[in-house]
């Protein structure tokens, strides 16, 4: 249950934080929107309320609500945005993109991390889980080309193929090791083509 639960915490960008057991989640005599069975998290549908809290669904999508419990507070440092920008160098993709990246380094044997982000975000989307990873693993993060602080070329075929491209020869020029892919949204569907 405790990894089940930390994989889900990191998910949902709580990372750091202790949830609140079932138990102690409020209850009211209000009809409340239940999880739906064949949605996401089905390990969770046991309990009458969810692990992460409370999951509803408008039209054809469906939410999961993570309550967190802020007494439980482990204490784990928040990178800020000015501290990762300080800890970011560039690597130069083709010879021609200026791509930015944050690494920060363990003493860990376990494969390195590549945190890819989701579109419209950048390496600061993973300021919550960047201290937590860096206690077991060396983390890397990145901007996709046409994001954050790495250049956004005008008429560049911006395409899922092109940014998967990007990753593995980033993984091969800089990281230089076998690595865990992890990505976020758009990032994620870079990360799947990367590694197919």
């Amino acid at each position: 249950m405790g990894i089940k639960m930390a994989a889900a915490t990191v998910l949902h960008d709580v990372a750091a934080a202790c949830l609140r057991p079932p138990h102690s989640l409020p209850r009211t005599t209000a009809k409340e929107p239940r999880l739906k069975p064949g949605l996401a998290f089905p390990h969770l549908y046991g309990n009458k309320l969810p692990v992460l809290g409370r999951g509803y669904g408008v039209g054809n999508r469906s939410f999961i609500t993570c309550y967190v419990d802020p007494s439980t507070d482990s204490g784990v440092s928040v990178l800020g945005v000015s501290q990762i920008k300080e800890k970011c160098s560039k690597w130069q993709w083709k010879g021609r993109y200026s791509i930015n990246y944050f690494v920060s380094s363990s003493s860990s044997t376990n494969p390195p991390l590549l945190l890819v982000h989701g579109f419209g975000a950048s390496i600061p989307h993973w300021r919550r889980n960047i201290d937590t990873l860096a206690q077991d693993y060396t983390v890397y993060a990145i901007d996709l080309l046409g994001f954050g602080a790495s250049d956004k070329p005008q008429g560049f075929s911006y395409s899922m193929e092109a940014w998967a491209e990007l990753i593995l020869d980033f993984l091969n020029e800089v990281v230089q090791k076998p690595t865990v892919l992890i990505g976020n949204s758009v990032g994620s569907l870079a990360c799947v083509i990367a590694a197919s």
